[in-house]
């Protein structure tokens, strides 16, 4: 998501300064659906609550196994290595 801030920032710096939402904040609340759940801590020894914007990747590994999508359009090794990409930032 953060990508895609930064490329409308980039390409449209104006009208997200008419919109108001020249801050990364202001836009992702205007744009992203964030959820809440509960994560197993990295200890495995309780439960946190964590809030995220990447149902995106069910929605796309549901797709993939209902064979909505061609391979060469989406595939697990994509979605996956997206998700890598998100963890990291």
């Amino acid at each position: 998501m953060t990508e895609l801030f930064t490329m409308q920032r980039y390409l449209q710096p104006q009208r997200l300064k008419r919109a108001g939402l020249s801050y990364f904040d202001a836009w992702a609340a205007a744009f992203c659906k964030t959820t809440t759940a509960l994560e197993l801590t990295s200890e495995g020894k309780g439960f946190r609550s964590k809030t995220r914007m990447v149902d995106v990747f069910a929605e796309r590994a549901e797709n993939i196994c209902k064979r909505k999508v061609e391979p060469d359009e989406d595939n697990m090794l994509l979605v996956t290595n997206d998700g890598r990409k998100l963890a990291l930032e």
